[in-house]
């Protein structure tokens, strides 16, 4: 007779690192995912910014339905005397290995545009909109200067009303008596005689 006995054997945990966000000048934040057959709740966890191992690391973490992989995000507090460029290490451990899971990632402090940036250009906006405001206010009074200069030269001008006075009441004459008075009608043959 063959007796088989199964025994479960303990996987090494998967480490996914997913993204780092800089905070400002001396703070980031770290997401990374944790995947482990044998349940993904129990892990140590170390993680270095250049070779420093940080200190009371409180990550928040949201674990599947299925208890075997976990997401999780952390801040991380960056040295002020550093590079542009910030070496980050994350470990984690297993009880069941005596080996520890390790990937690397790095804070690129160029890549990124700071808060105060940010204010910068809030105020480059307001300012773009004052200029505006102080442009369209200075367009407003020429055109009201242009508008007097207009209005006093036509006040000053003496207007020529002879010629329409005269047509305008031959013509009043001419619709009231039924008279044509051109130069060859009847009344202004009659004018000339005298």
């Amino acid at each position: 007779m063959l007796n088989i006995e199964v025994v479960s054997v303990p996987d090494i945990p998967a480490l996914n690192l997913m993204n780092v966000n800089i905070i400002d000048e001396t703070a980031a934040t770290l997401a990374y995912s944790v995947f482990d057959n044998d349940g993904a709740t129990d892990h140590g966890l170390e993680i270095s910014l250049d070779g420093v191992a940080q200190e009371n690391l409180q990550p928040s973490c949201i674990i599947d339905e299925s208890g075997k992989s976990k997401e999780c995000v952390t801040m991380l507090e960056v040295p002020v005397n550093r590079s542009q460029l910030v070496e980050v290490r994350v470990a984690i451990f297993d009880a069941e290995f005596t080996s520890e899971v390790v990937q690397y990632t790095i804070i690129d402090f160029n890549s990124t545009i700071s808060i105060i940036v940010d204010e910068t250009q809030d105020e480059d906006g307001f300012s773009v909109s004052i200029t505006l405001i102080a442009a369209g206010l200075l367009g407003l009074i020429i055109m009201i200067l242009v508008l007097l200069i207009v209005l006093r030269t036509m006040h000053n001008e003496p207007i020529d009303t002879s010629n329409s006075d005269s047509s305008f009441s031959s013509d009043v004459v001419e619709e009231e008596l039924g008279v044509d008075l051109s130069p060859t009608g009847l009344l202004s043959r009659i004018n000339q005689n005298k």
